[in-house]
């Protein structure tokens, strides 16, 4: 009974701290977009369109992959933290 109230505890705040570093996440990911977005809005008065696309593209994907692999690392220490805190 205990140890299922404990755990249920336990389980609660695992999911509301996921929730929220999501949503961190988003609103990061909408905020690094609309700089990319911005940046690009005055390349492209500058350049040809091809040249800002590929430049675009590239960025994007830097950008992604970036975001991508700081988002596993908070999710990986978070989870230890909380898992840490569970023993």
């Amino acid at each position: 009974m205990e140890e299922d109230a404990l755990y249920n505890r336990f389980a609660q705040a695992r999911a509301e701290e996921e929730a929220r570093i999501h949503a961190e996440f988003r609103e990061e990911w909408e905020r690094e977009l609309e700089k990319l977005a911005s940046k690009f809005e005055s390349l492209r008065v500058k350049e040809d369109a091809h040249t800002v696309q590929k430049l675009r593209a590239k960025e994007k994907e830097d950008l992604e992959r970036h975001m991508t692999l700081r988002r596993d690392k908070r999710k990986e220490q978070t989870t230890r933290k909380l898992l840490e805190h569970e023993r």
